[in-house]
């Protein structure tokens, strides 16, 4: 029923990117997916209050935790299937099961290349980021294409920014989208 930091970050440099696409007159929609049970509602409320443009939950009621592979090629048919995707912003890991595979076997299944800690996204514009990741001697920085698959590590500065009383309100009782395996 909680975030994980690597989650948490990862929803809020979606959001960081869409805030400054209107200066680039570059059109960001945000999507936001779970597979998970019924308890992740809670959750997907307070994504709608963020004002995402689809909130999805696949209703899972096995424990996946543990299967990466599972995971990746689930979200992997949602992508195909329902909603094309430039980028997909991804924790690195879970609290629970902590192998960080998932995004890496998910862009393995898109045919995506994958950057891993990831810390910070800039949109350059409609087919480039600049992406900026922690490797083992400190930074990099580099321009890449869209299609992505982007696997946010230990970001600085990233807690997902709290809605307003008034978003809560207006757009936290949207309906979720819920698909079944």
């Amino acid at each position: 029923p909680i975030l994980n930091s690597y989650d948490e970050s990862a929803l809020e440099i979606a959001l960081r990117l869409s805030d400054s696409s209107a200066s680039l007159n570059v059109p960001i929609t945000l999507d936001t997916l779970t597979i998970d049970g019924p308890k992740a509602t809670s959750i997907l409320k307070y994504l709608n209050a963020l004002r995402f443009s689809q909130v999805i939950r696949i209703d899972n009621r096995e424990d996946a935790r543990f299967n990466s592979t599972a995971i990746a090629s689930i979200l992997t048919q949602y992508i195909f299937k329902y909603a094309p995707q430039d980028v997909l912003l991804m924790g690195r890991q879970s609290g629970i099961g902590e192998n960080a595979q998932t995004p890496l076997l998910t862009a393995e299944m898109l045919g995506w290349p994958c950057i891993t800690q990831v810390i910070r996204v800039e949109l350059v514009d409609k087919n480039h980021l600049t992406v900026t990741c922690l490797v083992d001697d400190g930074r990099l920085q580099q321009t890449i294409q869209t299609p992505c698959v982007l696997s946010v590590g230990d970001a600085p500065n990233t807690s997902l920014r709290i809605p307003t009383i008034r978003d809560r309100m207006r757009y936290g009782k949207r309906p979720i989208k819920v698909l079944s395996i």
